[in-house]
């Protein structure tokens, strides 16, 4: 389904399409993406000696590759949406969320100190008591903590599953039907473990993790601890130098997943809008 909104004009998926930087054949996958072949590969780390630079070989990909390979992946990300309902009995195949986490720590940091850690969380009772922390410090939110322009702005989000208004109840069932959370926890300078440029590079790697979840077909949002760090950290067990930076429950949407109508000038900014050359 994905394949036919994604492949190149003239190019079904499987088929060959354009030319890779070494002449292999780039081939279009049921995901739309680009398959290569292991031959192409370049090795972005190759032996040296601490310290020191080593050689980077970088193989330029000819110009129409480029092009279509951009074009390829601005349509697969086009496709991108927030869900908040997920198949619950949809498990994720092995193998894949973990390369996924891997993708996004490919990104780059401060100092290159890599201030990340993604805490996957399978076991039901430990996202149900995610939830319940998180659905707390927002109902605290909506009740007056929160301006009403904000809780204006995320009405139409949100009322497919709880209210917005003081006193309603408020639900986020994603949080635990999602078949997997990530919580991406950011880790904090210290004097004997500084870290720099740490809320940067964890919003860079947390943006790959959601184009690399993306590129395999899941599904995910980006949910705040709304100031249940601490308590969302015990259920973790993780230590007092991370912090809690999101919680992004991953998955299949359900069936009757629905998301928030968006006209096309609304859904996306115009390249005019999002690039200016200066």
């Amino acid at each position: 389904m994905v394949a036919s909104k994604l492949a190149p004009a003239g190019t079904p998926s499987g088929e060959a399409g354009p030319t890779g930087s070494d002449g292999d054949k780039v081939t279009v996958d049921a995901a739309g993406t680009d398959a290569t072949t292991e031959a192409s590969d370049t090795k972005s780390n190759p032996p040296g000696e601490e310290g020191k630079h080593v050689k980077f070989e970088h193989v330029p990909m000819p110009a129409d590759a480029m092009l279509a390979r951009s074009d390829r992946f601005l349509r697969l990300m086009n496709l991108r949406r927030s869900v908040r309902f997920f198949d619950s009995k949809k498990l994720i195949p092995d193998g894949v969320l973990e390369r996924c986490i891997m993708t996004a720590g490919t990104a780059p940091s401060g100092a290159h100190i890599q201030p990340w850690t993604f805490v996957v969380v399978k076991s039901q009772a430990k996202k149900d008591a995610i939830r319940a922390l998180i659905e707390a410090k927002e109902a605290e939110n909506y009740a007056g903590r929160m301006q009403a322009q904000w809780v204006g702005h995320v009405r139409g989000l949100v009322d497919a599953m709880h209210g917005t208004a003081a006193g309603e109840a408020v639900r986020k069932p994603y949080l635990s039907e999602a078949p997997a959370l990530v919580c991406v926890m950011m880790h904090r300078s210290t004097p004997s473990s500084p870290v720099y440029y740490g809320m940067e590079s964890v919003g860079i790697a947390t943006g790959m993790l959601i184009s690399a979840l993306q590129n395999v077909g899941l599904c995910t949002l980006t949910s705040t601890p709304l100031g249940a760090d601490a308590e969302i950290r015990k259920v973790l067990g993780r230590p007092e130098k991370e912090k809690v930076f999101v919680v992004m429950p991953v998955g299949f949407a359900s069936e009757g997943c629905t998301v928030p109508y968006r006209s096309e000038k609304e859904l996306r900014k115009s390249q005019k809008k999002v690039m200016v050359e200066a």
